[in-house]
């Protein structure tokens, strides 16, 4: 090692006279203690001396625009440094390397705020639409059930609209707000009938709490997220199999509809209790009342029978139906049944299946909008509502639907442009207290404006008449646009030219006529006088 650096003058500055800021030392092989000294990148030689190039620094700016390592050349700046170059860039720009094998280019590429900052508009969170209009500057647009606050798209919440309330209040429902559209869910008691699409009471209706053998999830407590939808379709599936055969239903012609999961809550670190809204239609005159103990004990004998025989064993639980729904199982021998070993559920946990009728009436489950109050029925009758939902003042009956009276809003959108809207007993049931200069029923026709009466005169509305112009002097017509010396003048001149004309031709035809009476009248044409001989 030591006999090759002493053969190697380029690994001691000292053992050679390159000039280290513009020149490199490099070793000639197979020469003893030989070297040169190249030009660094960015110097060119200008002539060789005692093995040294005698560099110059190039200048890259200087050649030929097209040809610049910064571009375009009208917007990037180019700085020459020491064996180099610098390229700058305008604030609304960046650089951006594009350089190719056979140039090493930088360019200024314009910025754009939508591809630079996905916050914008929300495209991260809620897919905003976001417009570039020039670097800082940009729109933003939203997607259908989102609003813009600001440059943001946030969700719209359509439940705080009067019209979207009354259209699922119409439906028998309840509106639900989700991220970027709305539901109209059916109240508890209610279900949604597969062929009108629209929610009606149910016969039976039973509200359930069921303790489930799963760790708690956050995403529960969000009823719009994907794991509680989840969570709501698996029960279904648990529950539609659970009263699928007759002989399985609660009571005689009780038929199970369908179920809401409401409300998914923490049990420990291991359990979670699901409250569950369970409906049942009527489908003979068999039943008049089903109740509450029929539905529960069903319930904790059906659940064994659909645990997933692949999966029961699997940490003391058994998955139901094949899905996530999970419950406590152990297993006992049955003596009567020649020591059977069947599956069960823990006596603890039995005690835990409990429930309640949901009932209706107007301190109970109901269907009444914001618009309506309750009103008691008599009948309890499951094919009659026992409740009616009658029409609060201000609003006006025009209908009824089931139970339910349909309420006119008179002022709801309001019919008054930009002024107020007061209720009224009568047809048209509201009434518009127009502002200063609007009139009409509806103060729909416009106020007066300045140039109506061309700033000549005053402007008025008049009940029946609309716009009226009192005129200044010496103004006068509909929209003071005569002024009535001048106009006098003109008319008086226009009416003398007329009457000098009419004299002229006049005087001219006396003329030619008097002549013509003393043949004065185209003379050549008279005829020869003869003379007698």
């Amino acid at each position: 090692m030591l006999h090759w650096r002493l053969l190697n003058p380029c690994l001691r500055p000292s053992d050679h006279n390159c000039l280290t800021d513009s020149t490199v030392c490099r070793h000639v092989i197979g020469d003893r203690y030989a070297f040169t000294c190249p030009c660094r990148p960015g110097f060119k030689a200008l002539s060789l001396t005692d093995h040294r190039d005698q560099c110059v620094d190039i200048d890259e700016c200087l050649v030929k625009p097209h040809k610049r390592p910064c571009q375009p050349p009208d917007i990037a700046t180019c700085t020459n440094t020491a064996g180099s170059y610098e390229c700058d860039c305008p604030d609304k720009y960046r650089l951006t390397n594009t350089s190719t094998t056979t140039y090493v280019m930088l360019q200024c590429i314009e910025r754009d705020r939508c591809k630079d900052d996905k916050t914008a508009c929300g495209q991260d969170v809620n897919g905003g639409i976001c417009d570039n209009n020039g670097y800082p500057d940009f729109t933003c647009s939203c997607f259908p059930g989102f609003t813009q606050i600001a440059d943001l798209c946030v969700d719209l919440n359509e439940c705080e609209d009067k019209t979207v309330l009354d259209s699922c209040a119409d439906q028998f429902a309840q509106c639900v707000n989700k991220q970027g559209f709305y539901e109209c869910q059916c109240s508890p008691g209610f279900h949604r009938d597969a062929v009108e699409k629209v929610c009606k009471i149910s016969a039976h209706a039973y509200t359930i709490k069921l303790r489930l053998a799963m760790p708690p999830n956050e995403e529960y407590s969000n009823v719009f997220s994907a794991d509680f939808k989840t969570f709501s379709n698996d029960t279904q599936t648990v529950l539609g199999a659970m009263f699928q055969n007759v002989s399985h239903w609660p009571c005689a012609g009780t038929k199970f509809l369908d179920s809401q999961v409401s409300q998914i809550t923490k049990f420990g670190e291991s359990y979670v209790d699901a409250t569950i809204v369970m409906n049942f239609d009527e489908v003979s005159n068999s039943s008049v009342d089903c109740p509450i103990n029929n539905v529960t004990s069903t319930i904790k004998t059906r659940l064994p029978a659909l645990c997933d025989a692949e999966n029961h064993l699997t940490g003391g639980t058994c998955a139901l139906e094949g899905t996530s729904l999970r419950v406590p199982i152990v297993t006992r021998i049955v003596k009567s049944d020649n020591n059977t070993v069947n599956r069960a559920l823990p006596d603890d946990y039995e005690k835990t299946i409990v429930g309640e009728t949901v009932k209706f009436g107007c301190d109970e489950a109901n269907d009444c909008s914001y618009r309506h109050y309750c009103e008691q029925a008599d009948s309890t009758n499951s094919s009659v509502y026992p409740y009616n939902c009658k029409c609060k003042d201000p609003y006006i009956p025009v209908g009824n639907v089931d139970n339910k009276e349909v309420c006119l809003d008179a002022c709801y959108p309001s019919p008054c442009l930009d002024s107020p809207c007061e209720y009224q007993s009568q047809p048209p049931y509201y009434t518009c207290n127009c502002l200063e200069s609007y009139y009409g029923v509806n103060c729909s026709d416009v106020p007066c404006s300045p140039s109506y009466c061309h700033e000549r005169g005053i402007c008025m509305v008049v009940e029946g008449k609309g716009q009226v112009c009192e005129c200044e002097s010496p103004y006068s017509g509909v929209n003071c646009e005569k002024n009535v010396p001048q106009w006098l003048m003109e008319s008086f001149g226009a009416y003398a030219g007329v009457f000098l004309g009419v004299s002229v031709i006049g005087w001219s035809a006396r003329y030619l006529m008097t002549r013509n009476i003393r043949k004065n009248w185209w003379p050549h044409m008279q005829p020869p006088k003869v003379k007698l001989i």
